[in-house]
């Protein structure tokens, strides 16, 4: 396991080219101007602004677009409308509302009414009833999608349904033909699993999948990190360097911590390298990891200055930072010990 903290690949893959930025027309929508919007009478237009303010998670948008769709007979007649109103209550939390909605839709209720309500269940406490919708669902001869397994897999969070229901959410899916073929299926179960202590299964479930994203790898790595499994976390960390995926923000800050608790001054080192190579040393969460790394390693007795020129320099990457709470509590006591108490000054005036 020691050799392989040591083995970080010199080449990286090539970056990515940027992606073209978002543009939506609905940007900018408060009440008052969504009202205007749908003047036009367009179902497809109060679909397109309701997914708009469940993007931004817009209650009170979402709330005016609803009393203007009141007034139409939207509701009754499209089930596109019906269901975006219900998605939009909830991912914005609102139970109740997205429970009324359900409930008025008694002609138009379809997979993706079924799923969204289900979704908005499990995600707010509510995991048994989010089971017996499901339950409901498949026995009014609905198929379920990728959508409705993972919300059945989000349900199955708590350790009790794991074990009583977990088994019949894996059979399900295996005969759907989501096993291993679908990446938001396969972070789903692994998520289930991860978060009730399997990380065993949860990792066969990794490796079965047969396409895998920065996300997967990701979410694969930082369970390992929170269930203490930190030499996995940095064998797969190596894996998924070795084959061509790029970390980002949220791969580093969990290598990071596995960093800290594996308590290796050289992986730190490698790992503060990474995120200049790739530009995630300004990233706060990155860069506030590192700098708690080498304060708590202490590797101030064969490198006396090095470590304090690190720390200062990464403290003045940090986006949002407090100097004073930096200095004081993290860069300070560092800096006196070793004799650089100015150190950080100099840093700051070549940065100005």
């Amino acid at each position: 396991m020691v050799s392989t903290l040591t083995a970080l690949p010199a080449r990286l893959p090539p970056l990515p080219p940027p992606p073209p930025p978002h543009q939506t027309s609905h940007r900018n929508l408060n009440p008052l101007t969504a009202n205007l919007a749908l003047s036009s009478g367009q179902p497809s237009e109060a679909a397109s602004l309701l997914a708009a303010a469940a993007r931004a998670g817009d209650l009170r948008l979402g709330r005016a677009l609803h009393r203007r769709l009141l007034r139409t007979e939207f509701l009754d007649t499209d089930a596109v409308v019906a269901n975006s109103l219900l998605t939009m209550y909830s991912k914005c939390g609102h139970v109740c509302a997205a429970h009324r909605v359900f409930e008025g839709m008694r002609g138009l209720r379809d997979l993706v009414s079924w799923t969204a309500m289900a979704f908005c269940l499990a995600r707010n406490g509510q995991e048994h009833e989010a089971l017996r919708m499901i339950g409901e669902m498949l026995e009014s001869g609905l198929r379920p999608n990728a959508f409705t397994l993972c919300a059945a897999a989000r349900a199955c969070f708590p350790r009790e349904l794991l074990r009583s229901t977990g088994g019949v959410v894996l059979g399900l899916v295996l005969k759907t033909g989501f096993w291993g073929t679908d990446i938001s299926v396969g972070c789903a179960l692994i998520d289930m699993f991860a978060r009730n202590g399997d990380l065993v299964t949860a990792r066969k479930v990794f490796d079965g999948l047969i396409e895998r994203t920065v996300v997967v790898w990701t979410l694969m790595i930082t369970r390992y990190v929170q269930g203490g499994c930190i030499g996995e976390a940095v064998e797969l960390f190596l894996v998924m360097l070795e084959d061509g995926f790029e970390p980002d923000g949220y791969t580093m800050s969990s290598m990071v911590s596995a960093c800290a608790e594996f308590g290796s001054v050289r992986l730190g080192q490698q790992l503060h390298s990474l995120a200049f190579r790739l530009g995630l040393v300004s990233d706060s969460c990155v860069s506030c990891g590192l700098v708690d790394i080498f304060n708590h390693l202490n590797p101030w007795s064969h490198m006396t200055q090095m470590p304090c020129v690190i720390i200062a320099e990464l403290t003045y990457y940090i986006k949002d930072r407090q100097p004073t709470l930096a200095n004081s509590k993290l860069i300070g006591p560092k800096i006196k010990q070793a004799g650089l108490f100015n150190q950080p000054r100099r840093l700051k005036c070549m940065r100005m």
